[in-house]
């Protein structure tokens, strides 16, 4: 973070010719700061966080300088503090009745008025008997097209003549007065102009005050770049994690950026910068981060870390940034819909950090090599589809999505679409590994019978389920083509008679395995790339688990749990002799999983 400090002293010169009168060369001097320190008279060196004890007289305050950096998106912005003086010349800053006056550039926020000594502090090296004030007016203003806010300090009673302002640490032993103007924050997202910086000028009655305006913030955006998102429409093997993550990430926009939760009695928000720590300057909440995916297909488990520490990401820089998972509800546990987790900042280290998310294989989840894994395990059972991903920070007004973040009491606080930056982009694809085939006409009715036959063609050259498997590869690029491409069938009878029923062969998702009358088949009924299933109607009605002497006249449809399937059938007439063959029709657009629901909801 970017430290400087901005003292503002003006002297005159008197020449021969010219009787130009002391009181023309007094000035009020500003200090634009962050934490200070001051030295208690008789007493000992104070710094912030610990406040000033009451009645305490003051005769040494060492402002710390420092410029605060603004989230650009915040409505609830902590800025500088300001500390007046004098410059010990005649006419007083602080003559009873004098007005210091401060022009923000933008509209305060949280408190709406200024309550004494939660925004002001004064020091006297009288004490008590020193400098007085009023209390201080707040009314909005308004300049060259821009809201503005005006806060009007009256002087009760004249402070002690004297520069309390000395080097760090105070060391005592002046006289005079100053007074902080403190723990003002601001709505940040309202300020344009050519710099966008948080600025505030200063007037006091019958002083000049030169060097104005001071700037008192500068805006950075709290997210950078965010990378590439997706994994294309890769397809994906049923049983396993995604083959092909879906990466994106982002960077903090700077330092102290998401800020940690403020300790009751410390304050300190976080350790270090413009966040003095001194009284009510801490954050009511911790910033959050919060990532929704959405659009998950049934049957495909989408689980979140239960924290995110990117000291352990690529090029992420330490000491870390730690998001805590504010929910116990991580997963999705294989259920269709959206999954949206809220974390809460509880470590922030000093520098911008990248943080990289990934999804991954539910055994890589929480991995030290990942540490921002959202793990992916696509079921035996799953639906397919592409899965979106939002992402936004903070919180806010009103809601950017289903689970989002809001609380309009907030601080820190940030405002509508900014908080925004991933915006349902897609995240992973679930491709169907299976093929859909129609047999338009089946029937054993008067002696007749009909032979089909299914051939898992994925042991050509050309097969795409080569590159995709069902097991993690055992080296990089690699793949078991026969395990990726095996697969089992579901055969769904539609009789005329209105009757439906299936007939499952794979016995590891419950079905027979291969039966009685049927070739092909291993025996765990699944049919191997390059081999080919065939069975009459008759054998597969007593596999189904249908009595002697029942009848059939519809259709077929076979669903594979492999691509690259094909068919054909054959009806045989009550000699054994063939009486009609036709192919089996490649069904396109299906939506249908292969070991899943029932015959009568089958869509197409």
């Amino acid at each position: 973070m970017r430290n400087n400090w901005f003292k503002f002293l003006a002297a005159a010169v008197v020449g021969a010719l010219f009787l130009v009168p002391t009181s023309a060369l007094a000035v009020c001097v500003v200090n634009v700061t962050g934490p200070l320190n001051f030295h208690v008279k008789a007493g000992a060196n104070v710094a912030d966080p610990n406040p000033l004890p009451p009645g305490s007289a003051v005769d040494g305050v060492a402002p710390i300088a420092s410029v605060a950096t603004l989230n650009a998106e915040g409505t609830t912005e902590r800025i500088s503090d300001l500390v007046v003086n004098d410059d010990a010349a005649l006419p007083f800053c602080f003559s009873t009745g004098n007005h210091i006056v401060i022009t923000l550039n933008s509209v305060l926020k949280d408190p709406a008025a200024l309550t004494v000594p939660g925004n002001i502090d004064i020091y006297d090296s009288n004490g008590t008997g020193g400098l007085t004030i009023a209390g201080a007016t707040i009314t909005p203003g308004f300049a060259a097209n821009q809201a503005q806010t005006v806060i009007d300090i009256t002087v009760q009673q004249t402070g002690t003549a004297g520069n309390l302002i000395q080097p760090t640490p105070a060391a005592g032993g002046l006289t005079g007065a100053a007074l902080r103007i403190k723990n003002l924050r601001i709505d940040a997202s309202q300020i344009t102009g050519v710099t966008a910086n948080a600025t505030a000028t200063v007037s006091a009655t019958g002083q000049a005050v030169v060097g104005n305006p001071w700037v008192v913030g500068t805006k950075a955006a709290t997210i950078g770049a965010v990378g590439a998102v997706g994994n294309g429409a890769g397809r994906q093997s049923s049983g396993a994690g995604l083959t092909t993550p879906g990466t994106f990430s982002f960077t903090e926009g700077f330092g102290d950026a998401f800020r940690v939760f403020g300790t009751a009695g410390t304050g300190l928000t976080p350790a270090t910068g413009p966040h003095s720590g001194v009284s009510f300057d801490r954050s009511t909440v911790s910033t959050s981060l919060i990532l929704s995916v959405t659009s998950i297909p049934t049957g495909v488990t989408v689980t979140f870390p239960s924290s995110i520490n990117t000291s352990t990401g690529a090029g992420a820089a330490a000491p870390a940034i730690v998001y805590t998972a504010r929910s116990a509800t991580l997963t999705n546990s294989g259920a269709p819909g959206n999954l949206t987790v809220v974390y809460d900042t509880t470590a922030n280290g000093s520098a911008a950090a990248t943080v990289p998310f990934t999804t991954a294989n539910a055994t890589s989840a929480g991995s030290s090599a990942l540490p921002a894994a959202i793990a992916v395990n696509v079921g035996t059972v799953s639906g397919s589809g592409q899965a979106n991903v939002a992402a936004a920070f903070g919180r806010g007004e009103s809601s950017l999505f289903t689970g989002d973040d809001v609380d309009a009491t907030a601080v820190p606080r940030y405002t509508g679409g900014t908080r925004l930056f991933l915006s349902s982009s897609p995240f992973f694809n679930i491709t169907a590994v299976r093929t859909t085939l129609l047999y338009s006409f089946a029937s054993n009715k008067g002696g007749f019978n009909t032979a089909i036959a299914v051939s898992n063609t994925s042991l050509d050259v050309a097969g795409t389920d080569r590159v995709f498997c069902a097991v993690t590869p055992a080296t990089p690029g690699g793949c078991n083509a026969a395990a990726a491409a095996t697969g089992g069938l579901k055969l769904y009878f539609f009789n005329s008679n209105g009757d439906t029923f299936t007939l499952n062969t794979d016995a590891t998702v419950g079905g027979v395995g291969s039966f009685a009358g049927s070739r092909g088949l291993n025996a765990a009924g699944q049919l191997a790339p390059g081999a080919t299933f065939a069975s009459a109607l008759s054998s597969m009605l007593t596999a189904a688990g249908k009595p002697a002497g029942y009848d059939f006249d519809g259709y077929i449809i076979a669903v594979t749990s492999f691509t690259n399937g094909h068919g054909v059938a054959s009806v045989i007439t009550p000699s054994g002799a063939p009486f009609a063959s036709f192919a089996a029709q490649v069904m396109g657009g299906a939506i249908r999983d292969s070991f899943s629901g029932s015959a009568e909801h089958f869509n197409q």
